[in-house]
């Protein structure tokens, strides 16, 4: 419905993503106890925000 949603759904792909790669290097790999704790983190974080763009459509 909108000329720029592919576009959109990259920045939005990419932004997970990269996000994944910081926590994964910088917050998990310094900790053992938290090693797989961006397993749930990054899809928590995509349907959060997911579900606050829906509520305000």
């Amino acid at each position: 419905m909108n000329a720029q949603a592919p576009m959109y759904l990259l920045l939005g792909y990419f932004g997970l993503h990269f996000f994944d790669r910081f926590l994964t290097a910088f917050v998990c790999q310094k900790d053992p106890d938290k090693a797989q704790y961006h397993v749930g983190l990054i899809p928590m974080i995509g349907i959060g925000f997911h579900s606050f763009i829906d509520g305000f459509v």
